[in-house]
């Protein structure tokens, strides 16, 4: 979903105003004229694994984007071999667990009705399970999440240009 992460150091940002210490922009992909796709595949200790998959098409009036990731590891495991979750303060019931499980499917639409005029529609819908906290005591059975972003923009109308912009949580 991500291209890229901008970092302003410091207050003085005229993009964005009010903020003391910085700011971060994350830049979402954009499809690129033209069919493509992109299977990733990373692998790591503690049975860390994460396939995904990102497909696109990119056209003069319509493009799209859509991808599907899913990220899995055991806990860790200290140099005795213990596992972390059975010394820190993990729920008795939970020290087998993985440490987290999160699948993550998105999808991005870009219409362009006409010159000059721009609906981007993107959607994220994040599956989790396997959540261990083990500062909290509350070791989560699922945290799920949907993201849902709207954006209108018309320009080439003059002196004046719109743009609206709707986001859900």
């Amino acid at each position: 979903e991500i291209e890229r992460v901008e970092v302003g150091k410091g207050p003085f940002d005229v993009k964005n105003q009010g903020a003391l210490g910085g700011t971060g922009n994350v830049v979402t992909r954009k499809p690129e004229p033209g069919w493509h796709a992109t299977p990733t595949l990373a692998a790591s200790s503690f049975g860390f694994v994460n396939p995904a998959l990102t497909l696109s098409r990119g056209g003069e009036r319509v493009k799209a984007l859509a991808g599907y990731s899913h990220r899995r590891s055991l806990a860790y495991r200290d140099g005795d071999g213990r596992r972390f979750t059975e010394i820190a303060n993990y729920r008795p019931e939970r020290r087998e667990d993985e440490a987290f499980s999160i699948g993550t499917a998105w999808g991005r639409v870009v219409l362009a009705p006409a010159t000059g005029h721009q609906l981007d529609l993107a959607y994220t819908r994040q599956d989790s399970g396997a959540v261990l906290y083990p500062y909290l005591l509350m070791d989560a059975l699922w945290d799920d999440a949907d993201r849902l972003n709207l954006r209108y923009e018309a320009s080439g109308l003059g002196r004046r240009q719109a743009s609206v912009r709707v986001q859900g949580y």
